[in-house]
């Protein structure tokens, strides 16, 4: 889940295909994305994050990718396809900013943090041991993997 400037919830309904969108009292105002491979669809969302610009970032890990979502909830872009070079992604199942903006993305089945700029571009990537993967994330998420 994540939060946006205004208080609003975004949260990844993963059986649904969707990220789904509450204000600060609860209320659902709407639902980002659709079952599918395009553009604006989503095949089992993971995580989700806001960044600075309240832009939603969404890891999507079935058609593993990451895609970007306007305030509003219109696709802008995505960037990462399948795959274990450099830039392509396998799963993703998590996604942080850190304090640079910089998009920090869990690679789940590559077994690595890739760090990518707002255009998609990586700045680095970080192998993690497979085992623990998951909990080794989230440590790393809280020590800021961008030096």
């Amino acid at each position: 889940m994540a939060l946006d400037k205004a208080g609003n919830i975004f949260a990844a309904d993963t059986g649904n295909n969707v990220v789904k969108m509450f204000d600060e009292k609860g209320s659902f105002l709407q639902s980002v994305g659709s079952q599918g491979s395009g553009d604006v669809k989503l095949n089992r969302p993971g995580s989700v994050a806001v960044d600075a610009a309240d832009k939603l970032l969404v890891a999507d890990n079935g058609n593993h990718r990451m895609c970007i979502f306007d305030p509003q909830g219109t696709f802008m872009q995505s960037f990462g396809k399948r795959g274990s070079a450099e830039g392509k992604l396998q799963s993703p199942r998590g996604v942080a900013l850190n304090s640079d903006g910089k998009i920090m993305v869990a690679d789940t089945e590559n077994n690595r943090v890739q760090i990518f700029d707002a255009q998609g571009k990586v700045s680095a990537v970080q192998a993690v041991p497979r085992a623990n993967f998951r909990v080794r994330i989230i440590l790393r998420w809280t020590t800021a993997i961008s030096s």
